[in-house]
């Protein structure tokens, strides 16, 4: 949990509500040229193989229709950080991230207001 809370605060995004009992974490992003801001929502679960991540980048404001690729590209920007964390400050962390995270598919890229990956990342102990 500690490696995504510490991406979310690399890219600039406000961590709004932290729950480390049931894993997870809300941050908002903040309004621009493409969006009124999003919420972006990390859910972990632990398993005996390891840690699933969910991650949904979603429009903050329901009347925007379209999100003009704005939810992918945040939800892009924290799979980006957190490999460069487990790179350069999580050296133990198992391998298996940077490889299950390029096998992420995108839900809905720009046509609609949310994005979720979900990967299975074989971390013990990292991320919780």
């Amino acid at each position: 949990m500690m490696m995504a809370i510490e991406a979310l605060g690399k890219l600039s995004m406000k961590i709004v509500k932290v729950d480390v009992a049931n894993g997870f974490i809300l941050a908002k992003v903040t309004g621009g040229f493409r969006s009124f801001g999003e919420d972006v929502i990390i859910q972990l679960k632990s398993f005996n193989e390891g840690t699933m991540m969910s991650i949904e980048s979603e429009c903050n404001n329901r009347r925007q229709k379209i999100d003009w690729g704005k939810n992918k590209d945040n939800v892009n920007q924290i799979i980006k950080k957190l490999s460069a964390l487990q790179n350069n400050d999580y050296p133990n962390a198992d391998s298996s991230l940077m490889a299950i995270m390029n096998q992420v598919n995108a839900k809905g890229s720009g046509s609609g207001c949310m994005v979720l990956f979900v990967g299975l990342f074989i971390i013990i102990g990292i991320l919780l």
